[in-house]
């Protein structure tokens, strides 16, 4: 099952440093998971056609 967030940066910042708390072999791959899925989003154009700077 896959699940879909929205979340601004700052909330991702808040993940991320939770994340970052948990022993490493338990936060890596999700730390991984989620880069991944943000450079993969980078490369694409937004809705409207257009990506933020």
């Amino acid at each position: 099952m896959e699940h879909t967030l929205k979340l601004t940066d700052e909330q991702l910042g808040v993940v991320g440093a939770a994340l970052a708390e948990l022993p490493f072999k338990i936060a890596q791959p999700v730390m991984a998971a989620i880069q991944a899925q943000i450079t993969e989003a980078a490369k694409q154009p937004e809705e409207n056609g257009s990506r933020p700077d």
